[in-house]
């Protein structure tokens, strides 16, 4: 129940300002995101609960089709005594359909080296 809290939490959130929001940038425009990371684990695992880390993304609107990101991401999950840290790269292509428009999907597709 308490997964399923989170998730509708999320869900409203994260659609609260979408009327206002168009989340693409223009052909030719940069833009940057972040994100922050939980764990909400089991307690098989030892892993605390907490915000542990998060990820960074800077793309490039290459022209109305497709854009292009690199990303970095991290976590530094609180094992107990284990000094665990987590770190990642990665490059995505984005074909963006409908660009500019209220509804506008995309496929991405990327690849990437986590440690």
């Amino acid at each position: 129940m308490r997964i399923f809290t989170c998730v509708v939490a999320a869900t409203v959130v994260a659609f609260a300002g979408a009327e206002n929001a168009l989340a693409d940038a223009e052909s030719g425009q940069g833009y940057f995101s972040a994100m922050g990371s939980y764990i909400d684990d089991d307690d098989d695992r030892g892993v605390d609960d907490g915000f542990n880390g998060g990820q960074f993304g800077f793309g490039y609107a290459l022209n109305d089709a497709f854009n292009v990101e690199a990303l970095f991401s991290f976590a530094v999950p609180d094992v107990g005594s284990t000094d665990e840290q987590h770190y990642g790269l990665g490059i995505d292509v984005d074909r963006v359909f409908r660009r500019g428009e209220r509804f506008s999907p995309y496929l991405l597709a990327g690849a990437g080296y986590f440690r």
